[in-house]
């Protein structure tokens, strides 16, 4: 529990030292209490809805739920920073960032192709990893539907956060490569329960996602998409058997698993 909260706080601590960088960073820091970043840009109702919504979600019981409503509350930082004049970005809503997990047209990314490939090849060692077992046993117990809509939010959580606001207006007074380094160390180290060589992978696979981002124009969607299929062909659920074996009932809340696995 002590290494949890103090990874949160060094990932907080990066965020808010960000904030001396430029105008735009203060909106999106501010945003760590959700929505107010947006208040303070005049878009009140914008605020509201982000505030109720990722608190709405995060004290949820269900671990799925809570779990979704963090990842939203991390787009709520890259949404405030944005809306404030944030460069580079772009004006797509989350609505639709969010369909890039399902964009077929994404698969075609060069990087994607590799990410794909490299979770695909690593599939049989994954659930044997010191790092992975403990998720790969929860997952084993919900459904391939729960284990997509779980993966799918992280990527455009993570993404939005690390990639969309952290690594861009960090590079606005690091530069480029210390923006993608201090962004990347944050991704590490705020992954919860990961060996020294699991953070030391998610470093280096942080700053290929910066390359990403950057060949792509600042465009997330292809960050995203390649992100939450990594984590889902490598570790989750992919058969089409019930877990459970009991009938499906698209009314019962899909399990999860908390934030300690993936990117």
């Amino acid at each position: 529990m002590l290494i949890k909260n103090l990874k949160y706080c060094l990932l907080i601590f990066c965020i808010s030292i960000n904030a001396l960088g430029a105008t735009p960073a203060l909106y999106g820091t501010a945003s760590i209490v959700p929505g107010l970043g947006q208040t303070l840009n005049g878009h009140y109702l914008e605020g509201v809805s982000w505030f109720v919504t990722s608190l709405g979600l995060i004290s949820s019981k269900d671990v799925v739920i809570r779990n979704i409503g963090q990842d939203i509350w991390f787009y709520n930082i890259y949404d405030a920073w944005k809306d404030a004049g944030g460069k580079p970005s772009n004006d797509h809503f989350v609505g639709y960032e969010y369909a890039q997990n399902f964009n077929p047209a994404n698969i075609a990314d060069p990087f994607s192709i590799g990410y794909l490939g490299a979770a695909a090849a690593s599939r049989s060692k994954a659930k044997n990893n010191k790092d992975n077992k403990n998720a790969k046993e929860d997952l084993d117990k919900v459904s391939t539907v729960g284990s997509i809509a779980m993966f799918t939010f992280v990527g455009l959580g993570e993404e939005s956060l690390f990639r969309g606001f952290l690594y861009p207006s960090l590079s606005s007074w690091l530069g480029n490569w210390g923006g993608a380094v201090v962004s990347s160390a944050a991704f590490s180290f705020a992954h919860v329960g990961a060996s020294s060589g699991g953070n030391a992978a998610r470093f280096i696979m942080g700053m290929l996602f910066c390359w990403q981002y950057t060949r792509n124009n600042y465009q997330l969607g292809a960050n995203v998409f390649a992100h939450s299929w990594y984590d889902q062909i490598l570790i989750g659920n992919m058969s089409i058997r019930d877990p459970q074996n009991k009938k499906p009932n698209l009314r019962d809340p899909p399990l999860g698993i908390q934030f300690q696995i993936s990117f």
